[in-house]
């Protein structure tokens, strides 16, 4: 009672005047204070009985918000686990009281670290079914777990339906939306809102501004990125190791090293320390410009700074030295990651072995595929398609074989490069029948092979004189959209760029399709050129391709008169040739004697009597058949 007494002594007049600053440091809202207090005119005296009638119902507000509070806080340890954040607002709803605002304002924080937008979407419709007016701390929070999920387009319209509700979007609010913007990769929108919010006058700190350049950076857009950089010193705002880390991340993906490493130089003069982020952007930046030698230099430099290097850090560097074609140094800093207690991500490996194999060092690559089963690290495809380059580079055929078998075994889809590979070493060794499967696979995974691909295995096939090979393999590259002028049209056979090998295997389809009516019995034009290849033989490809029609059983050859790259085929006596003999194997024609008459051949001219000969020259070669001269 003496502290009572004391404090009436002190102030002679209690009033709401008086009384209500007081509560409201003891807990009280506002709302309480209007509901007790301004009944009370301000200048009419407080009893003592009213007083403490009065204070002990702040005592028991005061008791009430800190258990409030307190249950906020045990929701926000939570951390990103959301399922048990949401359990504890659960039995908070349980409660007489029921679960304050600010429980549901820490679970939604609770969902934006553990990435669950949905959870937090969900609970702000919860906070308006209780009757809740979503405060601007609500929508906040929401933008915030959008923000983390990438959730842009989310994120906008929720920021759009704040003034609809009456609240006024907060530097928080834009932030967030552009952070949103920036993970969903919409550097244009989040350009809008930054502009935006700068006519509405809400002034970007530096998050908005770091949110806005990453946006840049990662689309690409160096020169956006460093614009807005140059203008936060107009916005009073100062830039800080974020800000900084974005700007030098969008140079390097620009490949701008150079303005990278003036950004880095220039972190001084603000007085910002470099961390692990602007350490490792600036190495990126070197390491997408080629320069191995200061992406080292800068990686030594980090722990002049008291900055330990990171896996990603060290993989950027090896990085660097592979695309240098410096295999040593790659796998010197591989070494040294075990000394620095860093363990080798399938990054880190697959860019030692592509080191290794830019730099011959096929052996030393395959040592690093064995190390990382070692060391439990999964190979991927890249891992293995970096191996069968560096084998392929030695000629090692024998293990790209082997390579490609481990790659099927574990499921893994080689790349064009690895099958090409492949393919060069089934010609090598022989294989043909396996060779063919890879056509085939390709092809069923949609991986187009080159025509220059096509064109060396088909020539390979010719060599070996696996010739219905060389056909199939010839109607699967005509089929992925090569060859379209020798064999699409059915009135001319264009053999223009085509070696001997393929020119032939071409004729030898053309004549299939001929003999079995896939090809009409019209005249076929067939334009010939030099041959690719012909070199200083002169025209290679007509005398080559002439020879083996005379000596294949099928239409008569015509001259075209002036062109000597390009001849006639036709003669609808020497294609139904072709039926007949059809007809006498399947037994459709009896088996007895048939006489041919000739005549001397459409197109004989000076030549003489073409058309005997040349048919006669085509039976010698059928088996079965026995020629017997008619005398006159």
């Amino acid at each position: 009672m003496t502290h009572v007494r004391g404090f009436f002594r002190r102030v002679p007049t209690l009033s709401y005047g008086t009384l209500a600053p007081r509560f409201r440091k003891m807990g009280a809202s506002q709302a309480y204070l209007k509901t007790c207090l301004l009944q009370i005119p301000n200048s009419q005296p407080i009893s003592q009985k009213k007083y403490f009638s009065i204070k002990g119902n702040v005592a028991d507000i005061q008791k009430e918000s800190g258990t409030k509070i307190r249950r906020a806080h045990e929701i926000v340890q939570c951390g990103g686990n959301w399922r048990k954040a949401s359990k504890m607002l659960a039995e908070m709803e349980s409660y007489e009281n029921g679960a304050p605002l600010e429980s549901y304002h820490a679970a939604i924080g609770v969902c934006a670290r553990g990435k669950q937008p949905a959870e937090a979407e969900q609970l702000m419709h919860r906070i308006k079914t209780l009757g809740f007016a979503p405060i601007k701390a609500t929508f906040n929070a929401v933008l915030h777990a959008y923000s983390k999920a990438g959730w842009w387009s989310k994120a906008l319209e929720l920021l759009d339906s704040m003034e609809a509700c009456g609240v006024a979007p907060d530097v928080v609010s834009f932030s967030s939306t552009i952070s949103a913007c920036e993970k969903g990769r919409q550097w244009k929108k989040a350009l809008t809102l930054f502009h935006t919010m700068e006519a509405r006058g809400v002034a970007p700190n530096v998050v908005t501004f770091g949110a806005a350049i990453s946006a840049c950076a990662k689309s690409g857009e160096w020169k956006k990125a460093l614009e807005l950089f140059s203008s936060m010193k107009a916005c009073n705002v100062t830039p800080n190791a974020i800000t900084f880390g974005a700007a030098i991340s969008a140079c390097g993906k620009g490949g701008q090293w150079e303005k990278a490493l003036q950004l880095f130089s220039s972190m001084e003069d603000y007085q910002v320390a470099p961390n692990l982020k602007t350490c490792s952007a600036a190495i990126s930046a070197c390491e997408k410009g080629g320069q191995w030698e200061k992406a080292v230099e800068l990686l030594y430099s980090m722990e002049a700074r008291c900055v330990v290097p990171d896996v990603i850090a060290l993989n950027a560097t090896i990085s660097a030295c592979e695309k240098g074609g410096q295999w040593e140094k790659a796998v010197e800093l591989f070494d040294s990651m075990k000394t620095r207690g860093l363990s080798p991500s399938v990054i880190t490996f697959n860019a030692t072995i592509s080191a290794c194999g830019k730099g011959g060092q096929w052996e030393k690559a395959l040592e690093l595929l064995h190390l990382m089963e070692f060391s439990e690290v999964v190979p991927d495809a890249v891992s293995f398609n970096a191996i069968i380059r560096s084998c392929e580079r030695s000629e090692e055929w024998e293990k790209v074989l082997e390579l490609i078998s481990l790659m099927e075994v574990r499921q893994l889809t080689p790349s064009p490069r690895s099958f090409n590979a492949a393919v060069a070493a089934c010609e090598k060794t022989g294989e043909w029948e396996r060779m063919m499967g890879f056509f085939s696979s390709m092809k069923s995974l949609g991986v187009r092979p080159s025509l220059v691909r096509f064109s060396l295995s088909i020539e390979a096939l010719h060599a070996s004189s696996h010739f219905e090979l060389a056909q199939e393999l010839l109607r699967i590259a005509h089929s992925s959209g090569f060859y379209v002028a020798a064999l699409s049209s059915k009135a001319v056979v264009d053999l223009h760029h085509c070696s001997v090998a393929v020119a032939l295997t071409i004729m030898r389809q053309v004549l299939a399709d001929l003999k079995s009516r896939r090809r009409s019995s019209q005249d076929i034009t067939v334009i010939t050129g030099q041959g690719n290849g012909s070199g200083d033989q002169g025209a290679v490809l007509p005398r080559e391709v002439r020879l083996f029609l005379v000596n294949a059983p099928g239409p008569e050859i015509t001259r075209m008169r002036g062109n000597p790259g390009c001849f006639r085929l036709g003669g609808k006596a020497s294609i139904s040739g072709f039926g007949n003999l059809t007809d006498l194997k399947s037994r459709r024609r009896s088996s007895q004697d048939i006489t041919v008459t000739t005549g001397q051949g459409n197109g004989s001219g000076d030549q003489g009597s073409v058309l005997p000969r040349e048919v006669r020259l085509f039976s010698v070669h059928v088996p079965g058949l026995e020629i017997i001269h008619l005398r006159g």
